[in-house]
């Protein structure tokens, strides 16, 4: 993003194929949607998060979906908040900044339809978490879902110090040690050449919306302060995450 973006203020990173040269070259065209709210107080919901980590901390996460998937200041794989995933829904509670990104949401998501997708708007049920990360964690690789139901996800930064999400090409297995000696090397999406990866420096306010199966990690947080970050997941269908009786609700 740029240095101070205009409120509401939209980029699309397109990840796409070359000329397929055989008939069974892989192919891809998707984007990653990133848009500036000016309008959210981050300090406010970064306050409200933090009171709400020990009720979420205490709450069963026998059906996260990224339970393991966070790592320490080792390299150690460790629980925090984002290991509850499925075990509530953020957007559930009462907080009028979490309204405020709700209706956010919904906007570009819509957008991100007609721009990206080329379809009219789906109705979408939303399913949100938060994640906690302190000095020394990351989120590891991972997707939101790559079934045949799954559809859009995204993620929202509420507090951050100089910190990366990394997109990746999901045909691309490199190891992420390979990727991260490339991506320090300067390699990103939008260079020529290269059509692996996207880094975004992760700014306050930023909203990003990517297909659910596009794999994605974040660097180490090195500050003292919270790294604070909102993911969700949009679904056309009504279902309940993992047959959890805490459904996904309308957006």
């Amino acid at each position: 993003m740029i240095d101070k973006p205009q409120n509401n203020s939209v980029r699309y990173i397109p990840f796409k194929n070359r000329e397929p040269l055989t008939p069974v070259a892989p192919q891809w065209n998707f984007y990653v949607g990133e848009r500036y709210l000016g309008d959210i107080d981050t300090v406010k919901l970064g306050n409200f998060l933090l009171s709400k980590e020990e009720e979420v901390l205490s709450k069963d996460d026998t059906d996260s979906l990224l339970k393991g998937y966070v790592s320490d200041k080792d390299g150690n794989l460790t629980a925090g908040t984002t290991n509850a995933l499925g075990s509530y829904n953020l957007f559930k509670w009462d907080n009028s900044e979490i309204k405020k990104l709700k209706d956010s949401i919904s906007e570009f998501h819509k957008q991100y339809c007609i721009d990206c997708l080329n379809i009219p708007p789906y109705n979408v049920n939303i399913l949100g978490w938060m994640n906690i990360m302190r000095k020394g964690s990351n989120l590891t690789k991972h997707t939101h879902g790559f079934d045949s139901a799954s559809y859009i996800s995204g993620n929202f930064v509420v507090a951050c110090d100089n910190t990366n999400t990394i997109y990746l090409n999901p045909y691309e297995h490199d190891h992420v040690d390979n990727l991260m000696v490339s991506i320090n090397a300067g390699e990103n999406v939008n260079d020529e050449g290269s059509q692996r990866v996207y880094v975004t420096d992760n700014m306050n306010g930023v909203l990003a919306l990517f297909p659910s199966y596009v794999p994605h990690w974040t660097t180490k947080n090195e500050s003292n302060n919270e790294r604070i970050t909102l993911a969700f997941d949009l679904t056309p269908f009504n279902r309940a995450f993992h047959e959890n009786p805490l459904p996904y609700i309308p957006l």
